[in-house]
């Protein structure tokens, strides 16, 4: 065996007596996993890294590390998993790691795009259109980055341009369903119903159904005041996840409109008990409340929610 063979056996060998020795090494753990990537054997390097973190669940390098791993297979979704978790754990680091990756590849949008989804966890949307900007400058047909910078711009209540870079995104990738939804979502908050329900009713189409997607198309047939239909896309929505709430809300919302304020109020209590921390649901179930002259009751509820706002 050639010398330059010779040295990835010997230290692997060292690292398995290591672990031997001291099963709950973390380190040993880490050193193998990282031996592996090293040797491209990723399946082998993500059982150690999950070693590693069995062991010392905020051992921030490790959660890094299998993430690298997944992004190595070409499973982006499992990585982005991983990323989050190291995120998490130490977002400065994470930071750093990522501005020296840009440093590095300097026209290369990747890192940008990886950096603005950084900024975007830590609710700097701001920061991260700036970033997202200087992508579109080395790539401006980069479809995801028009659509992501689209809903930071959302997030900012900056709709009319986020509009403008969703719809930009859906020229480039017209059958993007992640496009679609924000778009639908924007054209919600701009009170343009009929083009919302379009961007439901096509996102649907295209195969994304879930209790999200059924959920605003229900909440643009309650803006065309079209409620039975609206009932039925919540109760659509219901199907893929009983405990959704922002089905429960929108059924309450139609409820109201309807008069039916008993199935209102029922309503509005389930989407609580799914999420008690929802300020929106508590907000609503105190409206009815005083329509019915529940003062006492109304009046505990809106307490709740300018608790769960401040």
């Amino acid at each position: 065996m050639a010398r330059d063979e010779e040295e990835p056996v010997k230290q692997l060998l060292y690292y398995e007596n290591a672990i031997i020795r001291d099963p709950l090494c973390k380190e040993a753990w880490f050193n193998k996993a990282e031996l592996y990537m090293n040797l491209e054997r990723f399946e082998e390097a993500i059982e150690c890294y999950e070693k590693a973190t069995d062991i010392d669940p905020n051992y921030y390098e490790a959660w890094l590390g299998e993430g690298h791993a997944f992004s190595a297979l070409e499973e982006p979704e499992e990585a982005l998993d991983y990323y989050n978790e190291a995120l998490f754990l130490n977002p400065e680091a994470f930071m750093e790691l990522i501005d020296k990756s840009i440093a590095e590849n300097p026209g290369d949008p990747g890192p940008l795009v990886s950096k603005s989804q950084v900024l975007y966890m830590l609710d700097r949307y701001e920061e991260a259109i700036e970033v997202l900007n200087k992508a579109l400058e080395l790539d401006p047909e980069a479809a995801d980055v028009w659509i992501n910078r689209g809903l930071m711009l959302l997030f900012l209540e900056r709709q009319t341009e986020a509009l403008e870079s969703t719809e930009k995104g859906l020229e480039l990738d017209p059958e993007n369903v992640f496009a679609l939804h924000n778009r639908g979502l924007i054209l919600i908050k701009l009170e343009r119903f009929e083009e919302a329900l379009e961007s439901f009713n096509k996102e649907i189409q295209l195969g994304l159904e879930n209790e999200n997607s059924w959920s605003e198309k229900g909440n643009a047939l309650v803006g065309l005041k079209e409620y039975e239909k609206a009932l039925q896309a919540f109760n659509r929505a219901l199907k893929f996840d009983g405990k959704c709430k922002w089905a429960w809300i929108g059924k309450g919302k139609v409820f109201t409109a309807l008069q039916k304020d008993k199935k209102a109020l029922e309503a509005y209590g389930r989407a609580i008990a799914s999420d008690p921390e929802y300020a929106e649901s508590w907000e609503q179930k105190a409206k009815v409340l005083e329509k019915l002259g529940r003062l006492e009751e109304a009046r505990k509820c809106i307490e709740k929610y300018r608790e769960l706002n401040t």
